[in-house]
Order: structure tokens, then sequence, then C-alpha cells
């Protein structure tokens, strides 16, 4: 696969694999069997339903994607619409055949997932987790089309409690606030956040605020100082903490690999000279 091709979207999906051109197949419903690298694990019954029965009436209009697998195939993308075709009781289903590695398979259903915001944030940073074996952050945020700054704040959240995760897989609390509780260090800190956001529905920017205090007890930004940290953070694509005395402080900016305290070492010294 082209280095480029992730980055073209959904296009690169029906773009022809390894010199081979794509063909479009009726094939047996019986005869394909789910990827076992979908990124997605969840799939909402209420709009499985929907989507149910819009295929009852119309068909299915969009091609799944597939790869030959054995006697039959395994899909790459269009799991949604495979099992709704397959409630819906079709004998056959249109799919695009493509030859695609497992690396190639995942890229691809990653790419639709993304465009169509079908995965949920911790089904999206195990997918970037994979993927990431192979590439560095920087070029996997090219290929999807993110900053990498997002890319490293999705992989973290997998470093949270499980209890955590599955909060945020099923929509209990949002990216927004498990990043807010990231800014704890122990574990039985982030679970105790956690606990405290659900019980008081907190809000983002209040979770964050109570993580702040709960870091270093009995301080507040003010506004001044937090809007400091947030020109930081985004100018440097990672958190920074202004921490000050008077007139006097220091600046503490986080990173969480070597990939990345040498991007940042690279900004600094550009700005520097």
């Amino acid at each position: 696969m082209p280095r480029q091709a992730l980055g073209r979207g959904l296009s690169s999906l029906m773009s022809a694999g390894r010199g081979h051109a794509p063909s479009v197949l009726d094939v047996p419903v019986g005869s394909v069997t789910p990827n076992r690298l979908q990124p997605r694990k969840r799939f909402d019954p209420r709009t499985l339903a929907e989507l149910t029965a819009s295929i009852r009436e119309k068909g299915v209009t969009t091609p799944v994607i597939v790869r030959r697998s054995g006697s039959g195939y395994e899909l790459i993308a269009g799991e949604r619409r495979w099992r709704a075709a397959r409630q819906a009781g079709l004998k056959t289903i249109p799919a695009l055949v493509r030859e695609a590695s497992d690396r190639e398979a995942l890229e691809l259903a990653l790419v639709e997932n993304l465009q169509r915001e079908d995965l949920n944030p911790m089904e999206e940073a195990a997918s970037y987790q994979i993927l990431l074996k192979d590439m560095t952050q920087e070029e996997l945020a090219k290929r999807i089309g993110k900053d990498r700054a997002t890319v490293a704040n999705t992989v973290r959240l997998l470093k949270l409690p499980r209890e955590i995760q599955e909060a945020v897989g099923d929509g209990t609390i949002t990216a927004g606030h498990a990043r807010a509780v990231l800014g704890l260090e122990a574990p039985s800190a982030q679970i105790a956040l956690f606990r405290r956001i659900i019980k008081g529905s907190l809000s983002v920017r209040q979770a964050e605020d109570a993580a702040t205090r709960q870091a270093r007890p009995g301080t507040r930004k003010a506004p001044a100082a937090r809007h400091v940290d947030e020109e930081l953070s985004r100018a440097l694509g990672t958190k920074v903490f202004l921490k000050r005395r008077g007139a006097r402080g220091r600046i503490v900016i986080e990173f969480y690999s070597e990939e990345e305290l040498e991007r940042l070492m690279g900004l600094l010294s550009k700005h520097g000279r």
C-alpha cells in the first residue's frame, strides 16, 4: 500500500490494491466473516435496527469491503451493513473484493470508522496503538488527517484503569473528562476523581479544576494562569503547566515517549534561534 493511501480517506478503500483492479461481486452473506481486527467493538442496537429496516426496503446501496479468506471472505469495512443485511434476511450482499494484509485491513477499517465517526475514544486508542507498532505518531497523524497531539492524547487513554476505560467506551464520561483524570498519577486518585465526576455530573472544566486541586491541595489557578497553560499547551501540542511564586516560577512540559521528547526539543530549538 502506498504510504499516503490512508490519508486519502474512503476513496482509498475503492482503489486497486497491489496493482489489481478491485471487483464488486454479490457474495453470499453467510460466506462473510467479521474482521478479527475490526477497531469497532460496540454496535448500537437502535441504529442497527434502523439500518436493517432501510436495507429491507432499499437493499444495500454501498458495497462492503472484503478480502478473500479460505473459501469465503473476511470483512475489511462495512460490518454494520453486513450485520443489518443478515438481520434483514438477505441472501447476498454487494462486496468490493480487494487484496490486503492484516495491517492494511486494519488501516482501511480505521479510516472508514473515523470518517463515519463510528469509533468511541477507546476503540480509536486501541487502533492507534496497533498501528504505532509500525510507524511513529507523526506518521500516523498525517495518514489519518489528525494532528500529532490528538493521536498522543488518544493513546494515553489506554493508561487509565480499566473501570474508567469502560466508562469512556460506553459514553458514561467523555474523552475530555478522561484526559482531566490523567492529570493525576496514582490510579487510586484517578478512580476517586472519576467517581466524583459521575456523582457530581461534573463538566470537563470542573473535572480539570478538581484534578488541579487534588494534585496540589489548597491551590486553585487564577484564570490568567490557566490561560497561559492553555496557550502553551496549544503551541507545543502537549500538556504544559505554569507554576508561579510571585514574579518567579517554572514551566513544566509533559511528554509521553522518547519520540515526543525529541519533537519538543526540535520545536524549542527552532523557536530559540
